[in-house]
């Protein structure tokens, strides 16, 4: 279940996510959930979670259901988006 965060976490991502040029960019998590979850919306999916499956889309045949995922916004642009607990290269610290 996609479950709010009560308190956001500010974290890096790691350069080689191409899309929409987010890779090495400063990332506030909000929401964290799993596969499954994303699996589990279906087509009552919104803009992020169709491009996280388009970024994707080996993950519906991976194994591992309960790999975490996260939703949140890049810094500067306010942009959402879906991203992979390994798509996060480092945890920040809030300034």
């Amino acid at each position: 279940m996609i479950k709010e965060l009560n308190k956001f976490k500010k974290v890096k991502l790691i350069d080689s996510i191409m899309h929409q040029n987010i890779g090495g960019k400063e990332f506030v998590i909000e929401k964290q959930g799993t596969l499954k979850d994303i699996l589990d919306m279906g087509f009552m999916m919104n803009i992020a979670t169709y491009n996280f499956v388009r970024r994707n889309n080996w993950f519906i045949a991976n194994d591992d259901e309960n790999e975490k995922v996260y939703y949140g916004h890049v810094i500067k642009t306010g942009l959402g988006y879906w991203i992979l607990e390994s798509e996060i290269e480092s945890e920040l610290v809030y300034e």
